[in-house]
């Protein structure tokens, strides 16, 4: 399991996964917005969104966990 925290504080603009989905390598997860600058957060690995912890709108702090993922172990 992979957790997916918040690179900075901001705000979470739009979130781009559903839980169950499954997601690729460097695939977009959500975008947060930050001093009026949009930043997309991206998978760091193959897997399944197992839970998302945040929600369009929402105030985060750098650190936060805002999805877990399943991810595929190769092999």
């Amino acid at each position: 399991m992979a957790a997916i925290v918040a690179p900075m504080p901001g705000r979470v603009v739009d979130i781009k996964v559903k839980v169950g989905e499954a997601v690729e390598n460097g695939q977009e997860l959500c975008i947060i917005e930050a001093m009026k600058m949009q930043m997309p957060v991206m998978s760091p690995q193959s897997g399944v969104v197992r839970e998302i912890k945040v929600a369009a709108g929402q105030g985060i702090k750098k650190g936060d966990v805002m999805m877990e993922l399943d991810l595929h172990h190769p092999g």
